[in-house]
């Protein structure tokens, strides 16, 4: 949403219903975060929160070129070139439906959240791997859907105007070196999932394979990603659908999945098992390879079931999730 990582940006507007529902309100608290080479810890850096069970090996990457596709083949690979600047435009439309041990909970129709970051490529190694950095300078929620849930969640959004990231992404997709910068009005309930943030972020590029490819290759790229108190199975399926120079146009198919595991999210004051999550979803992203490190054109779905029990007072409960996503992003 990667991948596209959309997952992550699913998951972190959940929260934020989940908290516009239950209309709390905390003391934010600043934060930085360092990325996995430990690059900018220091006395501000956030201590790392324990990884989840089964995370050991969260973030590494499994690509396999299943098909090379058509000639005439070349290697798909980024060309930036430092200096590049560029906007980029995500648009989510969420729709929610909630069960607590049998019954329905009404939930307000959810308003469209935007989202602008500024992007820039400040250096290019000879070797091409491209140094970057990324600020939201927007996020806020759509006009329209119930009033009350815009105000609380766009209370919460304001926030997230600040953040910035940076990192450095080589010829073939792959991200290294990702460090977050939190601003200090950041709300609480997303300073704890920093750390889902930054491999979501990681996952906004798309990785290619290593040998030559045409029109019609397809590879698969599979990752186990540590989210905020659980972990996921994340399969993505890709195909390279166009190619005109450094333009691509690649359909994506993704599913995730999570086996039944201890989990703690942010604003639930007692820990929960997962019990059941599946994610089916696809679309189409076209990369200008030159342009940016992120795609200049996408276009997403994903439909996800998410099953969690808890226990409170001796008598346990089961909630229910159905989430319905549709984001769209743009270079503008």
């Amino acid at each position: 949403m990667k991948k596209p990582g959309w997952f992550g940006v699913v998951l972190v507007t959940t929260v934020l219903v989940a908290a516009a529902a239950c209309e709390k309100k905390k003391k934010p608290a600043p934060a930085k975060v360092a990325g996995p080479t430990g690059t900018g810890a220091g006395a501000g850096a956030r201590k790392d929160v324990p990884a989840p069970a089964g995370a050991s090996a969260a973030g590494a990457i499994e690509l396999t070129l299943l098909e090379a596709g058509a000639e005439p083949r070349q290697r798909l690979e980024y060309q930036l070139s430092a200096g590049v600047k560029q906007s980029f435009e995500l648009r989510m439309k969420m729709n929610m439906g909630m069960e607590m041990s049998g019954t329905k909970m009404p939930i307000p129709e959810i308003p469209a959240f935007i989202m602008v970051m500024d992007l820039e490529v400040s250096t290019v190694s000879p070797a091409g791997e491209a140094t970057w950095s990324a600020k939201i300078n927007k996020a806020e929620m759509e006009a329209g859907g119930d009033p009350s849930m815009a105000r609380a969640m766009g209370s919460s959004l304001d926030g997230l105007k600040g953040m910035s990231y940076r990192g450095k992404l080589a010829r073939n997709g792959r991200m290294s070196g990702l460090e977050i910068d939190l601003p200090g009005t950041l709300p609480p309930q997303l300073s704890q999932m920093v750390d889902s943030m930054k491999q979501q972020m990681q996952q906004m590029t798309m990785p290619f394979p290593d040998e030559a490819v045409g029109v019609g290759a397809r590879w698969k790229v599979a990752q186990k990603v540590a989210l905020t108190g659980f972990a996921i199975d994340s399969t993505i399926e890709n195909k390279l659908v166009a190619r005109e120079g450094s333009r691509a146009v690649i359909e994506v198919k993704m599913s995730q999945s999570a086996p039944a595991q201890k989990m703690k999210l942010p604003g639930m004051p007692v820990d929960a098992d997962l019990t059941r999550l599946s994610g089916q979803g696809g679309g189409k992203m076209t990369y200008g390879l030159a342009r940016a490190p992120w795609p200049e054109d996408v276009a997403m779905n994903l439909d996800m079931d998410m099953g969690m029990a808890v226990e409170q007072g001796g008598k346990r409960q089961e909630l229910g999730m159905s989430i319905g996503m549709n984001m769209t992003g743009k270079l503008r």
